[in-house]
């Protein structure tokens, strides 16, 4: 902005910031990063289950499972496939109350 005063003139610069993007929520984690957690949480939860030699082979299988779905989304994207994969699994596995009982610990 331009301002004169009398014979002199003076110059104000303002900066304007974008309020908006301090404002947005956290974005969503993409489907890899969902695989991923999901993958880790599992191999958690086999150090955490108070009984391990019942639940670790069924924990080896999701954890399987979930690596091969972050191996899918990484190399040939997010296909609808995938994410119906994923999901049926974060179902499997957040319904089961072995994973609750392990999850309660870690």
């Amino acid at each position: 902005m331009i301002t004169e005063r009398g014979s002199s003139t003076a110059v104000t610069t303002r900066i304007v910031a974008a309020a908006t993007s301090s404002r947005r929520a956290p974005a969503e984690p993409d489907w890899l990063e969902r695989a991923e957690r999901l993958r880790d949480a599992v191999l958690r939860s086999k150090l955490c289950h108070p009984d391990p030699w019942r639940y670790t082979p069924k924990a080896r299988g999701w954890a399987a499972r979930a690596q091969q779905i972050v191996d899918q989304i990484a190399t040939e994207g997010d296909a609808a496939a995938h994410r119906r994969a994923l999901e049926a699994l974060v179902a499997e596995v957040e319904g089961d109350p072995d994973f609750e009982d392990a999850r309660r610990l870690f």
